[in-house]
Parts: structure tokens; C-alpha cells; sequence
């Protein structure tokens, strides 16, 4: 859950060319539900949706490309991995299965059957199968409850409707329980979800001010940006498309200024 430069002035005059009369606006947004029951009938998706169990009859690819970036954000370093994601016990895993366009060497593929052994034992015997780590964002209720959204418009996106909404923090102390919560609590951007389905058919978020982990002791964040898409498959479940991301920091002594990109294809019912 993953910065381009723009002509200033091309944005500019895009903006004005796209703003309809006054009147339209007004009908528009006279037409557009409440922003309350926009996000809660997409939560109540997600509870119906049950996306475990999705994962659990799919297969498909993962591209994830990795570029390391200089202080004119310019590439120093490229590194690009291919992965096959497959359910093990019911949630699924990604093997690695190829390395910046070339096949895994013996040594490497030996690592990839044992990580898979150790998984299908860990899940056969229910260990760490719920657990979450200190840097996972959970979408629900809880997460919704800390941002003030309002509607802004409808947009087409893979020529489908979809209800654009802005978001931003509340106002005041919201809860950190998990490390995560730092950076989920100073997130602002749009999301849009699809009218039809009321699922998340993109995000574009960015962090409105630095966050240090760990008392910035070990980590701190200046900026990150991040987007993602979401597509159907098979007229049914929802699955992400593609994720990109910016990040400047550091971690310990070392400088981050990084981009990445994920991208997810091939998506196929698993044949057990």
C-alpha cells in the first residue's frame, strides 16, 4: 500500500479546461450521496467480501521493481524481482522466481522450496496465521474513524463509475497502538470508489508532515507518496493492479530515497 514530475503549466491549464460552469457543479454535487454513506457502504463491502478467501483460489504474478534514487532523483540503482503467488493453506505465498530478468541460480531456488516448507508447516499447525506485523495498515472501521472524507466528484476510472472522495486526518489526538499508526494518522490525498461495487478502485495518499519511528532514533520519514489501483476479476472479486511509492529518510545511518513500483497480472483460479 506503493513522484512524477509535471509541466506546471499544462496541469494549470488542464484544470481550467476541465472545471464545467458553476451550475453544473452544483447539480453534480447536489446529485452525489453524503460522504458517510459512501464509506460505509464500502466497509460493509469489505466485511461481505471475503478477501482470504479470494487469495485462497488464485494464482497470479507479482512485479516488483525497486529504484534507488540520487539528490536530483536520478536512478543509481535498479532492482527488479518476479514472483508467483500461489495459496498455501488457504493464504498466499510469493515465490521468488526471477531475479532483475534472470532465472534463479540452484542456490536460490533451494531457498525458495525451504521457505515454502516452512510456511506449509507453520500454517498446517496454525502457527502466526492471524498475526500482523508492527507495519500493517488493516482497512475497517477503526482505520476509516480517523479521517474526515468529503465528496468531491464522480470520475470514470477503467470505464467504470466511480464516487472521488477526499481524505485527511481529524483534528487532534488519534490513537497510535502499532508503529504504523505514526504515518497512517498523518495521511491526506483521494480515494475513489466504484459505484457500482463500492470497492477501492484507486488511492492516492501522501504524508502532510515527517514522522520519526522509534523516537527518530532509528528511523525517520521526510515524505512518502503513494498509489494504488485495484481492478475485478472474473466480474466478482477485487484485487490490486498496480502500487507506486516514494519515500525519503532514514533508517539508522543510511539515507532512503527510493521509488517502487508493484504490479500484479495473469490472475488465474488456482487448480489444487
Amino acid at each position: 500500500m506503493y513522484a512524477r514530475e509535471k509541466v506546471l503549466m499544462v496541469v494549470v491549464a488542464a484544470l481550467v479546461l476541465a472545471v464545467p460552469p458553476a451550475a453544473s457543479r452544483a447539480d453534480e454535487s447536489a446529485s452525489l450521496p453524503r460522504a458517510e454513506e459512501i464509506v460505509r457502504k464500502a466497509l460493509d463491502r469489505m466485511k461481505e467480501a471475503d478477501a482470504e478467501q479470494y487469495y485462497a483460489h488464485y494464482t497470479f504474478s507479482q512485479r516488483a521493481v525497486v529504484e534507488k534514487l540520487d539528490e536530483r532523483g536520478a536512478v543509481k540503482e535498479r532492482s527488479e524481482e518476479l514472483y508467483r503467488v500461489y495459496p498455501v493453506e488457504g493464504l498466499p505465498f510469493q515465490e521468488l522466481v526471477e531475479r532483475n530478468g534472470a532465472p534463479l541460480s540452484d542456490k536460490e531456488r533451494k531457498k525458495q522450496e525451504e521457505r515454502l516448507r516452512k510456511l506449509r508447516q507453520a500454517r498446517s499447525q496454525k502457527k502466526g496465521a492471524g498475526e500482523e506485523d508492527e507495519m500493517t495498515i488493516r482497512l475497517d472501521e477503526e482505520t476509516a474513524s480517523r479521517f474526515r472524507f468529503e465528496v468531491l466528484a464522480r470520475e470514470s476510472i477503467n470505464g467504470r463509475s466511480a464516487f472521488v472522495l477526499s481524505l485527511e486526518p481529524k483534528k487532534g489526538k488519534l490513537p497510535v497502538r502499532k508503529k504504523v499508526d505514526n504515518i497512517l494518522n498523518r495521511l491526506a490525498g483521494k480515494i475513489w470508489i466504484d459505484e457500482q461495487a463500492y470497492e477501492i478502485a484507486k488511492v492516492d495518499v501522501h504524508l502532510t508532515e515527517p514522522v520519526r519511528l522509534w523516537l527518530g532514533i532509528l528511523a525517520s520519514i521526510r515524505h512518502i507518496e503513494f498509489s494504488l489501483q485495484q481492478q475485478e476479476i472474473d466480474s466478482g472479486p477485487w484485487f490490486p493492479a498496480r502500487f507506486d511509492m516514494l519515500v525519503e529518510g532514514r533508517v539508522l545511518f543510511s539515507s532512503i530515497h527510493e521509488r517502487q513500483r508493484v504490479e500484479w497480472n495473469g490472475f488465474e483460479r488456482f487448480a489444487q
